[in-house]
């Protein structure tokens, strides 16, 4: 299986990072934090799912719903390629 983590302090993921954010929570408040149970979201990683690379994003305790929530975020076609080019031992 392959898995990526974002890492938007490198330069070649910061582009993937902010509009994968932008994607999953729009809006001004990005971490929609929960003050009754101290959540807010969380970049989980990037992997394949359904054929294409996913990044994943889950909020432990959602404010509107008190439930856990997850958001996939599909990735773009440049993430993708780059990914699917990298040395799998590189990735361990």
């Amino acid at each position: 299986m392959k898995y990526y983590c974002l890492d938007p302090q490198k330069h070649e993921d910061k582009e993937e990072w902010d509009r994968a954010w932008d994607l999953a929570v729009p809006g001004k408040d990005k971490s929609e934090y929960n003050p009754d149970c101290w959540e807010s979201w969380q970049y989980m990683g990037s992997d394949i799912r359904n054929g294409g690379w996913t990044h994943t994003f889950r909020h432990r305790c959602h404010p509107k719903t008190n439930k856990r929530e997850y958001r996939g975020i599909a990735a773009t076609e440049n993430f993708s390629q780059a990914r699917d080019n990298d040395d799998p031992e590189e990735q361990e």
